[in-house]
């Protein structure tokens, strides 16, 4: 059985501590990183079957970091994960097809987890 991988980018650690800790309990490989910069060096040395990013981060932020996964790796499907403030943005960036959906913080485990099958279900084409 083929195990997915999921990178999770987000600048807050106690963020990425918990989706880590949710995620690996229900069988995934994760991988974090805690701005859109330090995700594409992540995404240079592996290629996860979904990304789900936070959108206001330093250095670079999530809008940025769709942009640049669309042109690098125009099929990885993401995910945003943002706070209510930035929900039109988020919505943005579905419209223009950066991230296949959109969770907005706080999240329910449940949700994110059911979310994130249906975007690998989709993308394997089953």
């Amino acid at each position: 059985m083929i195990v997915p991988t999921l990178l999770f980018v987000d600048d807050e650690p106690n963020v990425l501590s918990v989706l880590r800790r949710v995620f690996r309990t229900r069988g995934y490989s994760i991988l974090t990183a805690r701005d859109g910069k330090e995700a594409l060096e992540v995404l240079e040395g592996q290629i996860p079957d979904v990304v789900v990013t936070d959108m206001r981060m330093p250095i670079m932020g999530g809008y940025e970091l769709l942009q640049a996964i669309r042109v690098k790796f125009p099929t990885l499907p993401c995910i945003v994960l943002t706070g209510y403030c930035e929900l039109a943005t988020g919505r943005e960036v579905v419209e223009q097809g950066l991230a296949k959906s959109i969770v907005s913080k706080p999240w329910r485990n449940e949700d994110l987890a059911d979310e994130v099958a249906k975007v690998l279900e989709a993308s394997s084409g089953t």
